[in-house]
């Protein structure tokens, strides 16, 4: 199959949609990561961390404020999903099939603004969140698992943190 685009996409709050149109900016994936130079290597090299993932952050942009949207400026942990239909071609039948991409959030706001005021134009209000849980499904397959209290670290099935949560006992 060869990836398409998102043909559109909705934002729900504790299994409510909200009633706002919003872009979403999904948390960037960063391992902490080391140089070492040393005697015996032809240079540097940098290794990265598997355990130590830079915290997740993601960005709600609204075009107006909503009283659904202010919601997500609570101090507490909300539970925000996004559901997006994302387009896909056949190579061989040269048809188009649509897929779901859920992304589940347990998320944190952590900072807000609600814009500019002009006329004639969109606000662009947004809300950061930091994401203490997330999971990524394609089709109903879970494809990425992020729990860092929880020692998971899974990409397509495989918890990349299961050595390092063995090692320490859990």
């Amino acid at each position: 199959m060869i990836p398409g685009r998102i043909e559109n996409a909705s934002v729900y709050l504790r299994g409510r949609r909200l009633a706002g149109i919003a872009d979403a900016e999904l948390p960037k994936f960063e391992y902490e990561a080391d140089s070492i130079k040393s005697l015996g290597i032809a240079g540097e090299v940098e290794a990265i961390s598997v355990a130590n993932l830079k915290p997740l952050n993601a960005k709600l942009k609204f075009r107006t404020v909503t009283s659904e949207a202010v919601e997500l400026l609570k101090p507490e942990t909300q539970e925000i999903e996004l559901l997006s239909a994302v387009s896909f071609v056949d190579p061989n039948t040269k048809q188009t099939r649509i897929a779901q991409l859920r992304v589940f959030m347990q998320a944190t706001a952590k900072s807000s603004s609600f814009g500019k005021i002009e006329p004639g134009k969109v606000m662009d209000s947004d809300v950061e969140l930091s994401c203490s849980y997330m999971v990524v499904e394609l089709d109903g397959n879970k494809i990425v698992e992020f729990d860092p209290i929880n020692w998971v670290f899974a990409i397509n099935g495989i918890n990349y943190l299961e050595d390092v949560k063995y090692a320490l006992g859990y």
